[in-house]
């Protein structure tokens, strides 16, 4: 079940981001995460909550606000010179939502935002952007976690620490900064990286395909080009520290290698050591290219079958149930045609046993009337007659005729 809303401020640092001069004093930061898929804890709320590449993918638009501040409300009002920048083109690619910062320069906060950027970027100091945000929480019990259901955007503001470590203001140290780390970094894709046939076949990749001498022979860029290949880089001091490739060498991404990669990462074929607490990155980076090959996300597919399953058995059920309740018909129609037909057989034996009582009482009031009556003519009057008084002086000649004593 959902839970409440709840207003979150979750921090997130810039990301491979390119700083552009406008002729107004004005600074555009290209392509800023804002927000990537994975597990993080924001200092609002302060709990973890799981952001669904799904998620991301759907509400990535979904801003009611684009300001940019230089710092969070505190629950106090914010002052109009507190707006250092504007959001702008939210989107969703690769494995969150991004967007580019608009700085206008034209107050002295936003002047000081600008090149303190410059500055961290020259020396390689971490600055984060903490997006504000809204929406429906939900309890994943397979995962045994919080996930955010839907995601409703308020703006954002520069601060110096963020929740999700690869979300960073500027990204331009970030991935030697991640690759100094025990849990290494995941790689971003080839700069404007094409996408093969989906037929291509798919093989892993060599040092050879990249250079003709040793690693440690390339420099770090070069290094760094190299592990973009690979959705993992556990460091950039061996080339077996990267995993899970899904690129060719040109840089088109395969579809092929991205299965393997996504299957590998699940445990096939012995499956990939990488540290938990990166994991859901390096699955959010694989699973991004499911969109570029217009293919549903494996935990989609799933959802769909069951969805699938679930209408199959509820016909299933439904048909049961009709054909149940067509015998159960039947059986009150045959049980109200055995009753009209015993009550009918009923009546008719009442109707018949009735006849029958009638004539017996017939036939008996005949017998009744038979033993009664004496009959007055013929030629041999009853015994009655001749023993009445009145018939004492005659008597009958053998002719039968009556003669006077």
């Amino acid at each position: 079940m959902a839970e409440s809303i709840k207003k979150r401020y979750l921090a997130t640092s810039f990301a491979q981001s390119a700083f552009e001069d406008l002729p107004d004093g004005g600074l555009i930061v290209r392509d800023v995460p804002l927000l990537r898929s994975g597990q993080w804890t924001d200092s609002a709320v302060g709990t973890p909550l799981f952001y669904p590449l799904e998620t991301l993918r759907k509400y990535a638009t979904n801003w009611a606000a684009n300001p940019y501040w230089n710092r969070h409300s505190g629950g106090s009002p914010h002052a109009i010179t507190d707006k250092i920048a504007d959001i702008v083109n939210p989107r969703f690619q690769e494995d969150g939502i991004y967007a580019d910062l608009k700085y206008h320069g034209a107050t002295t906060q936003s002047q000081d935002a600008i090149k303190y950027l410059k500055y961290a970027s020259k020396n390689g100091i971490e600055v984060f952007s903490s997006v504000e945000h809204s929406g429906e929480e939900e309890y994943n019990a397979a995962e045994r976690r919080m996930d955010a259901k839907t995601l409703v955007f308020f703006g954002a503001a520069m601060v110096n620490r963020g929740a999700c470590q690869t979300c960073q203001i500027p990204r331009v140290n970030e991935e030697k900064t991640l690759a100094d780390s025990v849990a290494g970094y995941v790689p971003p894709n080839p700069p404007d990286y094409g996408i093969a046939p989906e037929s291509q076949a798919w093989s892993a990749l060599n040092l050879s395909d990249f250079t003709s001498g040793t690693w440690e022979s390339m420099t770090e860029t070069e290094q760094r080009d190299t592990a973009k290949h690979y959705a993992y880089a556990g460091s950039l001091d061996t080339f077996g520290a990267l995993k899970l490739p899904h690129h060719d060498k040109s840089g088109a991404v395969v579809w092929a290698g991205v299965a393997a990669a996504y299957a590998s990462l699940q445990g096939a074929r012995g499956g990939v050591k990488i540290p938990d607490d990166i994991r859901p990155e390096v699955e959010a980076h694989i699973l991004a290219h499911y969109a570029d090959f217009d293919k549903d996300t494996p935990s989609k597919e799933l959802e769909t079958k069951m969805t699938e399953e679930m209408e199959l058995r509820v016909k299933t059920l439904s048909d049961k149930l009709d054909a149940l309740t067509g015998a159960v018909q039947t059986l009150v129609e045959e049980k109200q045609a055995k009753a009209l037909e015993a009550s009918a057989e009923a009546k008719k034996k009442e109707l018949s046993d009735a006849v029958a009582a009638q004539t017996r009482a017939l036939m008996d009031r005949i017998d009744a009337l038979e033993k009664d009556t004496t009959p007055t003519t013929g030629t041999k009057p009853a015994v009655k007659e001749l023993g009445d008084p009145i018939n004492a002086g005659y008597t009958y000649a053998k002719d039968g005729v009556i003669r006077s004593a």
